[in-house]
C-alpha cells in the first residue's frame, strides 16, 4: 500500500542493482551499495540494510522509498520477485505502482508474515523498480534481498548495525522551507548499537561544499586545549550529535532539493546509511529595469533606445513590453525586438526599441520637435515588479537652413504660376470675331417658282456679335434687298433660331430664307 514515508528512527540503505542495473558491469553481491542518485532518474531507498533476521511467527515490514529525480512526471512499479518459492506466501501485497513528478518522491510498504512452521535459513527475493513508459533505458532496477529466519537460539543475536536519525524532520509533503541566503541547522543524532568504539563521518554528496558545513562535537587534548575534531567517536551503546548547517546561497535557484546524508563507520566502511532531506528554496522576485538613450537626436533616421532588464532573483522572468506615445498627434513608430523577453536567473536581456517619426513633411524648420513615450512593463505571471513603467524622449532635429530656402524658392513659383493664370484669365484679348464661312445654299434659284435667295455661314466668338444685317447687293455695291437685321446682344433672336445654332465659340446658320426674290445677280460680301 502506497503512503508517505514514516520518520524512521533508524538508518536507511540505499542498495545497487544487480546486472541488469543502468550502472554498467557491476559486481552481483547484494552487499555491495552505492548510490543510484548520481547515475539514474530514480533513487530508491530501503529501511533496511538488505538482510533481516527474524524469528518464526513474526512481522516484517519492508519500506521502499523511490524518488523521481528525473525532468518528467513517471509512473513507477515496485514489485518483489521471489527467488525462493516458500517466500512468496509470505507477503502481500505482489506490487504497487506510484505516480510521481519530477522531484517528487513516495514509498511502498511490503509485510511479509513469517508464519510459525518457517523453516529456519536465508530466503532469497527481488526488489524490481520498473518505468518502462517514461524511463525505458534506464529501468528496471533490481535489489536483491534476503530474509534471515533463525531458530529460538539465534533470537539473541540481534543487529548491531548503528542508526541515526534528523531533526527537525522533513517529509516529500512538509519539506523545510528556505529562503536563498538563509541558515538552516539539522541535528544528526547517531546510535552506537554495536560493542565497539566506533568514529562517524558525515557528508553530502549532492550538494556543493559552499552550501553546507558539519559540526562536529568539540575535542580536549590533553595539554588541555579545545580543538575542533573532523569526527564523531562513540563509546558502545553511546549517543552523539552532529550539527548540519545549510545556506543556500543567493544565487540559488527557486524550486525543491533533495539531498541525500550518508553517515560512514570506521568499524564497517562498506556500511552505507543514508537518509533524505527535502528542501524547498523559496523564489525570490527581483528584477532591475533600466531604459538605455543610444540615439535621442534624430533627422531622417530612427530613434534608438534599449530596455536592459537584469534578473536579479531566483526565478525565470517572462515579461510583455508595448510602447506607445504619451502625447495627441504623436505620429511615430514603435518597434519593440523582442515584444517578450523571457530573464533567466542571474542574467541579463536587452529588448531593442526604435522610434521612428512617420509623418516627415511635419518636421519642424527650427526649435526641433519633442516626442514623449512610455514603455509599459507586465509579467506574464503575474510576479511584482520593482516598476511597471519607463518614460522615454525623443528630438526631432530641425531642417537645414537651405530646406527653407527650397521652400520659399518653391513658394516664389508657385505665386509666379498663380500670377500667370490671372493674368492668362484677366487680361489677354478676345479672340477676334471671324466670318469663318458665308455661302448660298444654291447658286441658282428660279423666280418664276417663287424661290428665294437662301444663305448659310459660321460665325466664330458670336458673344462678340451684337447684330447681323442681311441685304443684297449688284456688282456695282447697289442694294437689290431690303436690310435685314437681327439684334444678338440678348441672345440668339427668335426669326434665326429655326435656322441657327449656337455654341459657345461658333454660331451656325443653314438654309436661311433671305428677301432677295428678283432675277438677276447677287454678290457675297
Amino acid at each position: 500500500m502506497a503512503h508517505q514515508p514514516p520518520d524512521l528512527e533508524g538508518s536507511t540503505l540505499l542498495q545497487t542493482s544487480d546486472g541488469s542495473s543502468p550502472v554498467g558491469d557491476l559486481p552481483n553481491d547484494e552487499n555491495s551499495v552505492i548510490p543510484l542518485t548520481a547515475i539514474s532518474p530514480l533513487a530508491v531507498i530501503f529501511s533496511t540494510a538488505g538482510q533481516e533476521n527474524l524469528i518464526p511467527g513474526s512481522v516484517f515490514t519492508l519500506s521502499v522509498t523511490v524518488s523521481n529525480k528525473g525532468d518528467q512526471s513517471a509512473v513507477i512499479e515496485v514489485r518483489i520477485d521471489a527467488i525462493s518459492e516458500e517466500i512468496q506466501q509470505w507477503y502481500a501485497p505482489l506490487r504497487e505502482n506510484l505516480a510521481l513528478g519530477s522531484g517528487e518522491s513516495n514509498e511502498v510498504v511490503f509485510q511479509f508474515r513469517i508464519p510459525v512452521s518457517a523453516r529456519p535459513g536465508q530466503h532469497r527475493y527481488v526488489v524490481v523498480v520498473d518505468a518502462q513508459e517514461h524511463y525505458p533505458e534506464d529501468t528496471p532496477l533490481r535489489f536483491p534481498q534476503q530474509l534471515q529466519v533463525l531458530t529460538a537460539i539465534e533470537d539473541r543475536v540481534r543487529d548491531s548495525n548503528p542508526t541515526f536519525a534528523l531533526q527537525p524532520v522533513t517529509r516529500p509533503t512538509a519539506p523545510v522551507m528556505l529562503q536563498p541566503g538563509e541558515a538552516l541547522q539539522m541535528q544528526v543524532m547517531v546510535n552506537n548499537r554495536s560493542d565497539l568504539v566506533d568514529r562517524f563521518r558525515l557528508i553530502c554528496p549532492d550538494l556543493p561544499e559552499d552550501w553546507y558545513s558539519i559540526v562536529y562535537p568539540q575535542g580536549v587534548q590533553e595539554s588541555g586545549l579545545v580543538v575542533q575534531s573532523d569526527s564523531l567517536n562513540l563509546n558502545p551503546g553511546e549517543q552523539g550529535l552532529i550539527l548540519w548547517l545549510i545556506t543556500p546561497p543567493l544565487s540559488t535557484l527557486a524550486g525543491n532539493y533533495i539531498p541525500t546524508l550518508r553517515l560512514y563507520s570506521d568499524n564497517d566502511p562498506d556500511l552505507m546509511l543514508l537518509d533524505l532531506v527535502y528542501l524547498q528554496v523559496l523564489p525570490t522576485y527581483a528584477l532591475q529595469v533600466e531604459l538605455r538613450t543610444l540615439m535621442g537626436r534624430v533627422k531622417q533616421q530612427a530613434g534608438v533606445f534599449q530596455v536592459r532588464l537584469n534578473n536579479t532573483g531566483n526565478t525565470p522572468r517572462l515579461i510583455a513590453l508595448q510602447a506607445h506615445p504619451q502625447d495627441e498627434g504623436d505620429s511615430c513608430t514603435y518597434t519593440l525586438a523582442p515584444p517578450v523577453a523571457r530573464i533567466l536567473p542571474q542574467e541579463t536581456v536587452a529588448v531593442d526599441l526604435d522610434v521612428f517619426p512617420r509623418k516627415r513633411w511635419q518636421r519642424p524648420f527650427y526649435g526641433g520637435r519633442v516626442f514623449n513615450f512610455n514603455v509599459a512593463l507586465e509579467d506574464t505571471q503575474q510576479h511584482p515588479l520593482p516598476i511597471d513603467n519607463l518614460q522615454g524622449i525623443l528630438i526631432w532635429e530641425p531642417r537645414p537652413w537651405w530646406h527653407l530656402l527650397l521652400l520659399a524658392l518653391v513658394g516664389l513659383l508657385i505665386l509666379l504660376a498663380i500670377a500667370y493664370c490671372i493674368w492668362r484669365v484677366a487680361f489677354k484679348a478676345a479672340p477676334p470675331l471671324k466670318i469663318l464661312e458665308f455661302y448660298p445654299e444654291n447658286s441658282l434659284y428660279a423666280a418664276e417658282n417663287g424661290d428665294v435667295v437662301r444663305l448659310g455661314w459660321q460665325i466664330s466668338q458670336p458673344q462678340q456679335v451684337q447684330s447681323i444685317t442681311i441685304v443684297g447687293l449688284s456688282a456695282q455695291g447697289e442694294p437689290l434687298t431690303r436690310p435685314d437685321i437681327y439684334d444678338l446682344s440678348q441672345g440668339l433672336p427668335s426669326p434665326l433660331q429655326p435656322f441657327c445654332s449656337q455654341g459657345q465659340s461658333v454660331l451656325t446658320c443653314r438654309n436661311f430664307r433671305t428677301s432677295a426674290r428678283k432675277a438677276g445677280t447677287y454678290f457675297l460680301r
